[in-house]
């Protein structure tokens, strides 16, 4: 069958969208290998509308992948891009495939080759998927949107053993330049052994700075930091700190580490 015999067929609408959206990708492929890359485009944009609607997973990755390779016109691969993680497609994908299907696992990953994930989808893939890459990249939203649920929700997922301490911490204050200001943020917080643990990863991270010269809220995350310090040396130094700003509940700090040897050592 001759291109254009092939293009006249595949112009005729199927009336559902995974066809459509098909037929539209295959007359894109056709033009593309004759060279003619504005019609290959324009088809491309003729399989825009059915998107979302899309049932199929591995065309859709495919189509996505497809698109990048050959060097669609860039606005049509933000597009596509930027819908990959539609909630739409994100619910209709986590109800059609089961968990560990390759397809599915496909289309998960590239939550890495995104830029712009919609905070409901991102809410949506934390409930569900476990992958280690898929938490980062979606709780990197619910950050980036400070969202009113990150805090509880990192806590949550530690807690629950879907993510490990040091990989969420690491991933915490990998978001700024400062950890002062993760360490504002996490004050805030009820006391609780993973915040806690949060803030004295937060001051460990302050570097050289002394912390007897600094503001009242990295006080109090010393102060909560303290109990979860491994290094006695550094127990020590944080203790001496409190003490120095007559922090008022430095002695109580002190006995919380219920480190008896503490006792034994020289202020």
């Amino acid at each position: 069958m001759l291109p254009e015999d092939r293009l006249a067929i595949l112009a005729e609408e199927q009336g559902d969208h995974d066809r459509d959206f098909q037929a539209a990708i295959e007359r894109a492929c056709i033009h593309d290998c004759l060279g003619q890359a504005e019609a290959r485009d324009l088809s491309v944009s003729e399989a825009a509308p059915h998107l979302i609607h899309l049932q199929d997973l591995s065309v859709l990755t495919n189509t996505v992948n497809w698109i990048r390779q050959v060097g669609v016109e860039d606005s049509y691969q933000k597009y596509f891009v930027r819908r990959l993680f539609d909630v739409r497609i994100v619910n209709r994908m986590l109800e059609n495939y089961k968990p560990g299907d390759p397809i599915l696992t496909t289309y998960l990953k590239m939550v890495d080759e995104v830029d712009y994930i919609p905070l409901d989808s991102a809410k949506r893939l934390l409930e569900s998927v476990d992958d280690p890459s898929v938490i980062a990249a979606a709780l990197k939203v619910l950050f980036s949107r400070k969202d009113s649920a990150r805090f509880e929700t990192l806590i949550l997922l530690i807690d629950n053993g879907r993510l490990s301490f040091e990989g969420g911490s690491k991933l915490l204050y990998s978001l700024v330049d400062d950890p002062l200001v993760i360490i504002r943020d996490l004050v805030d917080q009820p006391e609780y052994e993973v915040v806690d643990q949060l803030l004295a990863d937060g001051v460990s991270r302050l570097g050289d700075r002394n912390l007897a010269y600094a503001d009242d809220i990295v006080h109090q995350a010393v102060a909560r930091a303290l109990p979860h310090v491994r290094s006695l040396e550094t127990k020590l130094d944080y203790y001496r700190c409190l003490v120095e700003v007559n922090w008022p509940e430095a002695t109580r700090s002190f006995l919380k580490m219920n480190c008896s040897v503490l006792f034994n050592r020289r202020m």
